[in-house]
């Protein structure tokens, strides 16, 4: 019997449900709602008031030119004091003593010298003479100095961020990868070995700020992306404090499992200190072996499942574990596909960055020209920027008590704006994060992308008597039964 040959006739190709990657860029445009913008702003706050506090009560250490990779010398310290003492040969000779020099003294005594000196002056030449060498003893002292943990830690950071953005525009994915680890491998590393304590503290902080500022931010891009709803900022943090111990032990439990099973090949290795013990340690090395494998599959997995981990508590309502299940699942079960969320996620992160970094750029410098126009104040010394350098300390302002305040101001309002830029990037990261699980979730287990959890279906379902759902639920089974 011959086949009966059927034709389709397909009318068109919605290409949006056939090529969905692309709506990770759909982040870009939402990092700039004003409540996004808000909760991230607060997030960069808290995060740089703990880092500040830690620095100012913590005796600086860190090397100023190398950063996180060393700790400050003798040598370096030398430079250092040799820097204060030409500052004070100029400004304060008198002050100068045979003993180390302060810092915070130091400067003092020298400002005081060139504010004394600068106060008769009445000729703008003379003014600028005295500011110029002002300026050229501060900058030396400023270069040598050591750096704060915190301090050190966010030059790093920027200075790897940066890398990574203008490698993306570059289309070196080589150098992509290199700045990637530098930054989410090497940072944390370098804190541990040469900062222990601050990577403690620092650590906590971050991830209490990371669940609660992280959770609402997730839940809102969930509703937004899946259902097209917007969350009151105030219903967004209310989902996360309501849920903040689901969120942190998302976080955590990767870690917490890999320090877990890290110690128990410590100890295994103890054995190899005892004569005689050695040789079962020689045995046992193939379950080290296992062990570490599971190590090293935890923290990879961790690496690149990361940002699924709080979007899946804010899409599913579920515990640590399961979030934790889920995105390794993902991970494993969808390897390139995850990769092609990355690319685009980080393309999408450089050209949003890019876009609000020269905003700013352009906001702060035609500022400082209007501004300015009609003054010489020292004061705008602070205001502008060439390239953004985020969270460092502005320059020093020279002139009287009134243009050094006049200078704190500027720099304040400035500083406000940067952070402005940091926060687009976390609101940006956590949108995109979300949109990831919910692709991933798609192309792992076929789940819809509009199918997440709201609390009103859930009481809705609690509100239905027992009875009633197991009489439901028995003829939906008769009548598929019948089906069959």
């Amino acid at each position: 019997m011959p086949e009966t040959k059927q034709r389709l006739i397909v009318d068109g190709v919605e290409f949006g449900q056939v090529f969905l990657f692309p709506q990770i860029f759909r982040a870009v445009t939402w990092a700039f709602g004003p409540s996004r913008l808000i909760i991230a702003l607060f997030m960069v706050i808290a995060l740089v008031a703990m880092g500040r506090l830690w620095d100012a009560v913590t005796q600086p250490n860190v090397h100023p030119t190398s950063g996180l990779e060393a700790r400050a010398t003798v040598a370096d310290q030398q430079v250092h004091q040799e820097a204060l003492r030409d500052g004070m040969r100029a400004f304060a000779p008198n002050e100068l003593g045979a003993d180390e020099l302060d810092t915070d003294e130091a400067l003092r005594a020298i400002r005081r010298g060139y504010e004394a000196e600068r106060q008769p002056l009445t000729s703008d030449d003379a003014i600028k003479r005295i500011d110029a060498r002002y300026d050229s003893v501060i900058h030396p002292i400023t270069d040598t100095r050591p750096r704060g943990d915190f301090e050190a830690t966010v030059m790093h950071v920027s200075a790897e961020f940066d890398k990574i953005v203008w490698a993306i525009f570059e289309l070196n994915p080589t150098k992509v990868a290199e700045g990637a680890v530098r930054l989410f491998v090497d940072t944390p590393r370098l804190l541990w070995t040469n900062q222990t304590w601050f990577a403690i503290f620092y650590g906590l902080v971050f991830v209490a700020v990371l669940a609660i500022g992280g959770g609402a931010l997730s839940r809102m891009a969930a509703l937004h992306f899946a259902a097209g709803e917007q969350l009151r900022m105030r219903e967004a943090i209310d989902f996360a404090i309501s849920r903040w111990g689901r969120l942190v032990w998302a976080i955590i439990l990767p870690l917490m499992i890999a320090s877990v099973l890290a110690v128990a090949i410590v100890m295994m290795g103890l054995l190899m200190e005892v004569p005689v013990l050695d040789v079962i340690g020689g045995l046992i090395y193939g379950l080290a072996l296992l062990v570490g494998f599971l190590v090293t599959f935890l923290l990879l997995g961790y690496w690149l499942g990361f940002p699924m981990l709080l979007p899946a508590v804010a899409s599913e309502n579920c515990d640590g574990a399961d979030a934790m299940q889920r995105a390794y699942a993902y991970v494993v079960s969808r390897p390139l596909h995850l990769l092609c969320y990355w690319v685009i996620a980080l393309v999408g992160l450089a050209l949003g960055f890019m876009v609000v970094s020269v905003v700013a750029s352009l906001t702060l410098n035609v500022t400082k020209w209007l501004f300015g126009y009609w003054t010489n104040n020292p004061a705008l010394i602070v205001a502008g920027v060439d390239n953004f350098k985020f969270l460092q300390p502005p320059p020093e302002v020279p002139g009287p008590w009134h243009s050094r305040w006049a200078g704190a101001g500027i720099a304040f309002w400035q500083a406000l704006v940067v952070s402005l830029i940091g926060a687009y990037v976390i609101a940006y990261s956590f949108g995109a994060a979300t949109i990831m699980y919910l692709l991933m979730r798609r192309a792992s287990d076929g789940q819809d992308m509009q199918e997440i959890w709201r609390a009103d279906s859930e009481a809705a379902r609690a509100a239905v008597p027992t009875s009633t759902r197991t009489k439901t639920s028995s003829a939906d089974s008769a009548a598929l039964d019948t089906a069959d």
